[in-house]
């Protein structure tokens, strides 16, 4: 999506560089790219998590949705995020590993995020 705001974190355990250490927030460019990213380490697709970020603030969460009992991710799931801030509410889909947009605010609040599980089973059974 271009000019869109996103939000990166490396989550690969074995990564040394400090510069990953913290998430890296960005937009995209007018083609939808984000910033190329260069580790120490080879980096695969399970070892990063590149999500939209919605909304403005230092507080924020993306949500990974997996299957009951196991750590199989949910992709193109209907859900909804109500919280705080300048968007209290959103409605998405997960994107093809199982992850939510990042949800920002201004100040720290309580998020409740809603599943559609018929769309989760459509989706699983297609």
């Amino acid at each position: 999506m271009a000019d869109t705001p996103f939000y990166l974190v490396v989550t690969k355990d074995t990564e040394t560089d400090p510069a990953f250490k913290k998430p890296l927030f960005g937009v995209t460019d007018s083609t939808g790219r984000a910033a190329m990213i260069v580790s120490k380490t080879q980096l695969n697709a399970n070892d990063y998590v590149l999500v939209q970020k919605v909304g403005q603030g230092e507080y924020g969460k993306y949500f990974a949705l997996l299957g009951t009992g196991n750590a199989i991710p949910l992709p193109n799931t209907d859900y909804v995020i109500t919280g705080c801030g300048e968007i209290p509410e959103y409605k998405g889909t997960s994107n093809r590993q199982g992850y939510t947009v990042y949800y920002a605010a201004t100040q720290a609040c309580n998020i409740k995020m809603s599943i559609n599980w018929g769309s989760t089973l459509d989706n699983l059974l297609h």
